[in-house]
């Protein structure tokens, strides 16, 4: 797997892993690409953007003085920069902050793409305007999983009888009855109460596209709820009992639903994939509640009435109990306003 990241977060993961060895050094099989210089500093020293978008670092034993970071790729990592390539992008960029815990600005916030055998997915920029939250999982260990939308950040917190693994493509859930959640999110209870619409989105790959059902409810893939009945809104994958598999749910409490914010929004069935999806859930008073997988409209529902009735303690849930999502993290995000059909398919292409 090739990884590209462009972010100001990722580049703090650039000064942890990007030390240039000469020499017989074990090169990662991470790709970093830099736009701007601020993005190659680390945290004992400075480094450059070089030219072909590849971090470059000072090295005495370099004609040029600079030899290519770890995250380079295998063909340049550890390598000497040329001495008629040695440049900065000359982008004037502020220096990084705290790279353990580095707040994204929503509005500079760059793409994140991955590759991944027979599943690629494309460059380009996500959408950033009314951001709210963004957890991208590539933290890779420990128990917190970083917000990086916009302040304040409501982190997730990871339990330790949790049944999650770490991994490269994100971060694993592989039992039933995990929760995975924040503080109370108030940020979003007020966003969108005040907008009366919002957006959820996920990247994520499903273990398998039978989860949940009728009588237990969707496995919950991303939540805003007190409790795992109680919800502000819930995106999941939901099997109907005596009906189709494959479906996503979605469930928004209005100010006509009860707590559970029943009834739901189902697709057809078969459209989970045992593969990186791309859902999209949003939500508009006054027009519909919708979804989208991989860009494309699956579902419009009738919903149109107000979020009034939305609990301000609720929390920012992933799994969320029972029963829990069953698959692999790879971006979440909630937006204060219903993303339009032409943003979702930007974000779509933009990856994860």
């Amino acid at each position: 797997m090739v990884v590209v990241r462009a972010s100001g977060r990722h580049a703090a993961h650039v000064g942890l892993l990007g030390v240039v060895v000469l020499g017989g050094s074990c090169v990662s099989t991470d790709v970093f690409q830099c736009h701007s210089d601020a993005e190659c500093n680390t945290a004992d020293q400075a480094g450059i953007c070089e030219e072909n978008g590849f971090c470059a670092f000072p090295n005495d034993e370099c004609p040029s003085e600079y030899a290519y970071g770890e995250l380079a790729g295998p063909e340049l990592a550890g390598q000497c920069v040329p001495l008629s390539t040695s440049s900065s992008t000359g982008v004037d960029t502020p220096p990084m902050g705290d790279t353990t815990h580095s707040t994204t600005d929503p509005s500079t916030t760059d793409a994140l793409t991955s590759t991944s055998g027979a599943s690629t997915t494309g460059a380009g920029a996500r959408v950033t305007d009314g951001l709210l939250v963004l957890y991208t999982f590539d933290e890779g260990s420990g128990t917190v999983v970083l917000d990086h939308g916009a302040p304040p950040v409501v982190d997730l917190v990871i339990p330790g009888d949790a049944s999650v693994t770490w991994g490269p493509e994100g971060l694993t859930v592989t039992a039933d009855g995990t929760a995975i959640d924040s503080g109370p999110a108030l940020k979003v209870h007020d966003a969108c109460s005040a907008s009366g619409a919002f957006t959820a989105e996920a990247w994520v790959t499903p273990s398998n596209a039978v989860q949940g059902s009728l009588s237990s409810g969707p496995a919950k893939i991303l939540s805003h709820a007190t409790s795992p009945s109680t919800r502000n809104f819930t995106l999941g994958i939901g099997h109907l009992d005596d009906g189709p598999s494959g479906q996503l749910a979605f469930a928004v409490r209005t100010s006509t639903t009860d707590t559970d914010a029943y009834p739901y929004l189902y697709t057809g069935s078969d459209v989970v994939m045992t593969a990186p999806m791309h859902v999209v859930a949003t939500y508009t008073t006054g027009d519909a509640d919708r979804m989208y997988v991989d860009g494309i409209e699956v579902a419009v529902g009738p919903k149109a009435d107000d979020l009034s009735t939305w609990n301000d303690m609720a929390t920012i849930a992933i799994g969320s109990g029972g029963p829990s999502f069953l698959g692999t993290y790879h971006l979440v995000a909630v937006y204060d306003h219903a993303l339009s059909s032409t943003e979702i398919q930007q974000n779509f292409d933009a990856g994860y």
